[in-house]
């Protein structure tokens, strides 16, 4: 059974370019890491600055595998802390 991992993210509005930039980044070179079986990049139209990404994987285990402390780096970049809701 695969994982679904949502993120959701509300950057701030002048730094809405610089983080687009870094997800289609990461959504270029995610796939390539073993267990992910896809990621998506939502933003609402209404509300640009809200962003979610959603990524499917195949175990919890590749998820636990995959560390990201580069995350803690887009700190600077939100208007408020990152969500995580796991199903």
């Amino acid at each position: 059974m695969s994982i679904l991992l949502t993120i959701a993210f509300e950057t701030k509005p002048d730094k809405l370019t610089a983080f687009l930039e870094l997800l289609a980044t990461v959504k270029a070179e995610l796939p390539g890491t073993a267990g992910c079986e896809d990621i998506r990049i939502l933003q609402k139209i209404d509300e640009p600055t809200s962003v979610s990404l959603i990524e499917t994987w195949g175990s919890r285990s590749n998820i636990k595998r995959m560390s990201r402390p580069s995350w803690r780096t887009v700190d600077g970049i939100m208007s408020c802390p990152t969500s995580r809701a796991r199903r």
